[in-house]
Formats: C-alpha cells, structure tokens, sequence
C-alpha cells in the first residue's frame, strides 16, 4: 500500500482564522483538485478530493486547521485503489495532531 503524508504550516491572510485559511488554501490547490466531500474534523474541516492524471486517479484527504493567525493543514494521498483503507489510518493520524493552545496546554 502507498500513501504519503504531507503537513504544512503557514500564517494565515490577514492574521484571519479558519474561514480565511481554508479560502485561500483552497485557491492554491486550483480546479484539478474535485471537492468530493466537505465536513467539519474536530475544530477544522476536512475535504476528500480527486485529482486525476493521464495515468491514475488519487484521492486525497486535506485536514485544515487554524488559529491566533497560524493555520495547518495535513494532506493524505494515495491512489483510487488504496484510498478506503488508507482513509482510516488518516483520521487516526490527524486525532493525534495537537496544535495552537492545546500545545501549550499540553506542553509540547
């Protein structure tokens, strides 16, 4: 099974909050990323996109999350036919992230 994991941080425009991070997130990414599913994750959202290329077709699971201007963001990828199972082990991954006051709260 092949999936990758890539997490980025970055600060968000105009020091705004998840709205603001999610918008211009989204914007970077550009049409070949397909929206297939949008919902909330914990205090963030979570996106299932499709991208597709002339040789394969991947899915990939974009956790966003934002706050005191600092947003991050956590994207599984793996191809059509590993995504389900792959999709699982992404959510356990992205429970586990702690990040902004809940950092300092925990000391980390």
């Amino acid at each position: 099974m092949h999936a990758s994991l890539s997490v980025t941080f970055e600060a968000v425009p105009e020091g705004g909050g998840l709205p603001e991070y999610y918008a211009a997130a989204r914007g970077r990414l550009g049409e070949n990323f397909q929206v297939t599913n949008h919902s909330s994750f914990r205090d963030g959202y979570v996106d299932v996109m499709r991208a597709e290329t002339p040789v394969a077709i991947s899915y990939v699971k974009r956790f966003y999350f934002a706050r005191d201007g600092r947003g991050c963001s956590l994207s599984f990828e793996a191809r059509e036919d590993v995504f389900p199972r792959a999709s699982r082990w992404a959510d356990y991954i992205a429970s586990t992230l702690v990040f902004g006051d809940e950092a300092a709260k925990a000391g980390k």
